[in-house]
């Protein structure tokens, strides 16, 4: 029981501290200029890779600043809020996205507790990691790497993540 509420402390705490760096960016970010107008789409995927096998998700994208607009593409900043899950565990997330219409890089802190059967991971473990990703039409892909912040000590402190799959913007 002890060994759970301290993986559960830790999780939510890593949790707590990507909730809290987005949230308190979004008003810095949206002062530096005039607010763009555009409304926080959603978009969903299905995808596959480390540490959470194959899974599905959802994101929602928040455009701030300025959009100047280039050959008839609105390039555009935004903060982006993710999370998804599989049979390797679930995911949360928060960072920047540079946006070329729906398409473009992204920057994100991500907060990954996995399940019995995570892929490159240790099972029941939580962890800590910085992601970038690139998003093209239907297509995103990412890599990056995670730290554990709780469960099992041994192997896999440190654990290289990646995902590729399906991302289609909701209406």
């Amino acid at each position: 029981m002890t060994r759970f509420s301290r993986s559960a402390r830790a999780a939510s705490l890593a949790g707590f501290v990507v909730l809290a760096l987005v949230g308190s960016a979004i008003p810095i970010l949206a002062q530096e200029e005039a607010p763009s107008g555009e409304s926080p789409f959603v978009v969903v995927d299905i995808h596959g890779g480390a540490l959470l096998r194959r899974a599905g998700g959802a994101a929602i994208l928040f455009p701030f600043g300025s959009a100047q607009s280039d050959d008839n593409l609105t390039k555009q900043r935004a903060v982006e809020l993710q999370a998804g899950g599989g049979r390797g565990g679930v995911r949360v997330g928060g960072g920047m996205a540079w946006l070329t219409g729906p398409f473009g890089p992204d920057v994100l802190l991500q907060v990954t507790r996995t399940s019995d059967s995570p892929r490159g991971g240790r099972p029941r473990t939580t962890y800590l990691g910085l992601e970038a990703g690139y998003t093209l039409p239907l297509l995103r892909f990412s890599a990056g790497l995670a730290r554990r912040v709780a469960g099992p000590s041994g192997a896999k402190g440190t654990v290289f993540t990646w995902e590729i799959g399906i991302r289609v913007p909701c209406l």
